[in-house]
């Protein structure tokens, strides 16, 4: 048996349209991880039919969505210097945003080429998988590093 995604179309319409005019209510971006249903309909629901900001989870689905036309891609796995050249191929076709929770990433961007980056910086809310603890000061230092470097945005 193979396994498949099935879902209420008209449930899926609500919640992404909920969701939407939440984050507009609130006046921040919303950027839905694709992760779950991985289809490009679910991405054009959750997105209202935009094709910007979303989140995904491996750089197999940035460029899946890419290739479907998405234009705003966060790829929301601490980036490491090996996925730099696919990371950068993908910043060629869409806009493309890559994330950093350690000192070494921010270093391997910006020795990777004169590319200017876009970077999120990882903040852990509590979870310890991920980002940086906003306690620390060497979590500052990287915020400021980003901040400085003419390699970063």
């Amino acid at each position: 048996v193979t396994p498949c995604y099935v879902g209420y179309l008209s449930i899926i319409q609500r919640n992404s349209e909920r969701m939407l005019r939440r984050a507009q209510q609130l006046g921040c971006q919303l950027r839905p991880h694709m992760k779950t249903h991985k289809t490009i309909q679910g991405g054009i629901l959750a997105t209202g039919g935009t094709k910007r900001c979303i989140t995904v989870s491996t750089l197999a689905e940035a460029e899946f969505y890419a290739d479907a036309g998405f234009e705003d891609i966060c790829y929301a796995v601490p980036i490491t210097s090996e996925k730099l050249p696919r990371a950068a191929q993908l910043a060629k076709r869409c806009t493309f945003h890559v994330c950093i929770d350690h000192p070494a990433a921010l270093e391997a961007l910006c020795q990777f080429s004169d590319k200017v980056w876009s970077v999120f910086l990882m903040v852990d809310c509590g979870y310890g998988r991920d980002g940086v603890d906003p306690a620390d000061p060497q979590s500052f230092a990287m915020a400021k590093g980003l901040a400085e470097s003419p390699q970063t945005q």
